[in-house]
């Protein structure tokens, strides 16, 4: 294939004696490279581009040659299909080398050895440079496996030699290159991952839109964070089936005393799959922030992520936060699965939970503030130590934020926080809302619930979800949607999650 050149250029070439593996011979070969050129494009054996790729990298690395802040050049995007933007490219914190280029002056400062730059082992620096904490623990594992040489992983260490130097990427708003090298035949990513890596590739319009300043896009990176740093699972493919036995092997194995073979298990759903490993990943990252069993929190992602994929627009609403972890979920589907970013509308007082009414609310939830010294009588005044007593501590403003905005990183314009008492936020600020895509509704008492209802429902979609926590837990709060629905005249069929919570889906 070299040989067969025939265009006018200058070709140089290097061939190895001895197989030196991926880390050592591509990090070497690289060096090479810009022992002879300034400035140019790196593609791998597996990186099949677009041909409109070769002009993009030319006029960013013309462009960006003088800029020390710009220290690579990728031509893969990792945004969902949909992904616009105004500009032909953005600037980014995760500049990949699935097709790449760069300059001398950027490859000098890299180090195969992470120690060199002491800054990646600063969980703090990490976190505030990478803009969450989620990042920063994902990337921290990385870091460690890198510095104990448990990867080799060249372009792990690439990426965080611009880090160290506070550098930036240029990712095109399109993908300008198709990954071939995932499946059985690789040494390192074996999996089935089509849908996942083997992206088309697209053409780049030209003229280019360039963007107005060298600014990274932290909204695209939060999306790339929730989409890929939650790894996809390395299914292998279903068996196939035996062969079905003749009448003679039947025999046989009848005459033998052999066993009937047993029947094959069904192939999994994938689907299934991959929803359930995501949600594990992100489960994780929420715990502590929620007092919700798990079946309901897998509930909530499932539906988010319905309201995803089937376009069901609207925001994304709770009544009754805690410490944000449900809210949380919704926030990461919507990342990893959503074009747009939606709002996400969180009502709660931030300081406890009401007073219960002894008439309207039952023997249960009486017995349990009373369990904590209250004597209740309906007020709207915080039940002291009900959170310290039934769950790890009340729930915070600053809890709520800094799960969204530090750990999660969603974008701070799309989350709205409506401060306290449901009877006097939510008739203040239900105007404010629009379309609901999810309501969940976790008030636990019959004021609480049915001012919620009578406030927001209205604004349900049609083929969204109204989610009611305390269904089956407490009784103030079923007499209230009972109560809601008999005095609309609707018919509003509810689903059981478990023995408590239950939802149910807008027709029209």
């Amino acid at each position: 294939m070299i040989n067969g050149v025939d265009w006018p250029c200058d070709v140089k070439t290097l061939f190895r004696d001895t197989n030196l593996g991926c880390d050592a011979a591509v990090e070497s070969a690289i060096h090479w490279f810009f022992d002879h050129v300034e400035e140019g494009i790196i593609l791998e054996d597996d990186c099949l581009p677009d041909a409109s790729y070769f002009p993009y990298c030319a006029e960013m690395l013309e462009m960006y040659r003088q800029d020390k802040l710009i220290m690579s050049i990728t031509g893969c995007c990792f945004q969902p299909d949909g992904f616009s933007a105004d500009t032909s490219y953005f600037f980014t914190r995760y500049p990949y080398t699935w097709g790449w280029a760069t300059w001398r002056r950027a490859w000098k400062l890299f180090k195969n050895t992470p120690a060199e730059y002491p800054c990646l082992f600063d969980f703090e620096w990490l976190s505030k440079f990478l803009g969450s904490e989620m990042a920063a623990r994902y990337w921290s594992v990385i870091i460690t496996r890198c510095h104990e040489n448990k990867t080799s992983a060249w372009d792990y260490r690439w990426i965080f030699s611009i880090w160290a130097n506070q550098g930036l990427g240029v990712q095109p708003t399109q993908n300008l290159m198709t990954n071939i090298g995932f499946d059985h035949r690789a040494t390192h990513t074996p999996a089935e991952c089509a849908e996942t890596f083997h992206r088309p590739a697209q053409s780049m319009p030209f003229p280019l839109r360039h963007p107005t300043s060298v600014t990274r896009n932290e909204d695209a990176d939060r999306v790339y964070e929730a989409r890929y740093l939650c790894p996809e699972p390395f299914m292998k493919p279903p068996p196939k089936p035996p062969r079905p036995l003749s009448l003679i092997g039947k025999t046989i194995r009848f005459l033998r005393g052999m066993p009937a073979p047993v029947a094959p298990s069904p192939a999994p759903d994938v689907a299934e799959l991959s929803l359930k490993h995501e949600f594990n990943f992100y489960q994780a990252q929420v715990q502590g922030h929620t007092m919700t069993p798990v079946e309901r929190q897998l509930s909530l992602y499932r539906q988010a992520v319905a309201c995803e994929k089937n376009n069901i627009p609207g925001a994304f609403v709770e009544c009754g936060t805690w410490k944000g972890g449900l809210v949380g979920l919704m926030a990461l589907a919507n990342l990893r699965h959503g074009i747009k970013r939606r709002p996400l509308h969180l009502f709660d007082s931030f300081e406890g939970i009401p007073e219960p009414d002894p008439v309207m609310d039952g023997a249960k939830a009486v017995a349990e503030v009373e369990s904590v010294g209250c004597r209740p009588t309906g007020q709207l005044k915080s039940v002291s130590g009900f959170y310290d007593k039934f769950a790890n501590g009340t729930g915070t403003l600053a809890d709520n934020k800094h799960l969204l905005e530090k750990i999660i990183g969603y974008p701070k314009e799309f989350l709205y926080y409506h401060v306290g008492w449901f009877q006097d936020t939510v008739p203040a600020d239900a105007e404010t809302i629009g379309p609901i895509a999810i309501l969940r509704l976790d008030g636990d008492w019959y004021a609480s619930t049915r001012v919620c209802l009578e406030g927001l429902f209205s604004r349900l979609v049609p083929g969204g979800y109204l989610i009611i926590d305390d269904y089956g837990c407490y009784e103030g709060c079923r007499r209230a949607v009972d109560e809601f629905f008999t005095a609309q005249g609707i018919q509003f069929p509810l689903t059981a999650i478990d023995s408590q919570s239950v939802y149910g889906i807008r027709s029209s």
